[in-house]
């Protein structure tokens, strides 16, 4: 066998996203949809609601997989260099596996009413896992995260802030300020 293929025999969806259409160059940082978790997967579910944070993985069905060098949406203009697809979170790679943080707002038997996800409707679930305590990595290195672009990267910290503390109040502005 090729040492570079992977068997992916047994590779198949869990469920499926259920999310308001919106157009590709409108998705941004994730959105409030519904995961509907197929029936003969139901009982991988029990005690999920200890959790409130889970990692989605789900596969870009409609993701062009011959893309291995684009530009970031956030840093585009005149004097951008592309990046490679491993060095972004385009949805654009040979494999097609996005990697998701959601915050569970409501479960519905096997109906999952996340917030977070930026996927599009009907696109297939892969895995769903939950965010664990070693999950969080402080001041990590990232080409967007430059002293020019401050509000940017204020905004990005407030959703993921407010995601993780479930509340906005006056501690929560001060920490991402």
């Amino acid at each position: 066998m090729n040492d570079r293929k992977i068997p992916m025999d047994g590779l198949q969806a869990v469920g499926v996203v259920h999310a308001e259409t919106i157009p590709k160059e409108e998705l941004r940082f994730g959105q409030k949809a519904c995961i509907e978790i197929f029936e003969e997967y139901a009982c991988a579910l029990d005690r999920f609601k200890e959790h409130t944070h889970f990692w989605v993985l789900c596969w870009l069905d409609r993701a062009n997989r011959d893309v291995l060098q684009t530009y970031s949406w956030h840093l585009r203009g005149e004097g951008a260099l592309p990046y490679g697809v491993f060095a972004l979170r385009s949805p654009c790679r040979p494999n097609p596996v996005s990697l998701t943080l959601v915050r569970l707002l409501r479960r519905e038997g096997n109906l999952l009413y996340v917030d977070g996800l930026d996927i599009f409707d009907k696109t297939p679930v892969l895995d769903i896992k939950p965010y664990m305590k070693g999950d969080v990595v402080f001041s990590p290195k990232a080409p967007y995260i430059r002293p020019q672009r401050a509000e940017f990267v204020r905004r990005m910290f407030h959703k993921k802030a407010v995601m993780h503390h479930q509340e906005e109040c006056a501690w929560l502005a001060l920490a991402v300020r």
